[in-house]
């Protein structure tokens, strides 16, 4: 879980680093494109770090009786997987929309 956290982060870092070196005086329609843009292009460096980096061990229990779970062990280790891919993606994404709510809002866009 923390894997997901810290690159959805560092994923957010690289966007404003790469948005504070581009960043020029655009309009707000030419600059929520390309706000938009960088966050499509760093989205893949996500992926591709989240699978590259070595997951952690620690798995969740099965459910149910010792003798009989519900679902197996791989099965929630699947499922763990893919939630923890998901929440470091919703990292990013929510940083990156209060990061342009921000922006927005200091340039009188909402106005």
């Amino acid at each position: 879980m923390i894997k997901a956290i810290v690159l959805g982060l560092l994923c957010f870092i690289i966007f404003l680093a790469a948005h504070a070196s581009i960043y020029g005086g655009l309009s707000p329609r030419a600059r929520l494109k390309r706000l938009l843009s960088l966050f499509a292009y760093v989205l893949p460096v996500y992926i591709a770090a989240y699978f590259l980096t070595p997951s952690g061990y620690l798995v969740l229990a099965p459910v149910g009786a010792p003798g009989r779970p519900l679902i197996g062990l791989e099965t929630v280790y699947r499922l763990t997987h893919v939630i923890n891919f998901l929440g470091g993606i919703f990292v990013y994404a929510f940083l990156f929309m209060s990061y342009l709510q921000l922006d927005c809002w200091r340039r009188g866009s909402f106005r």
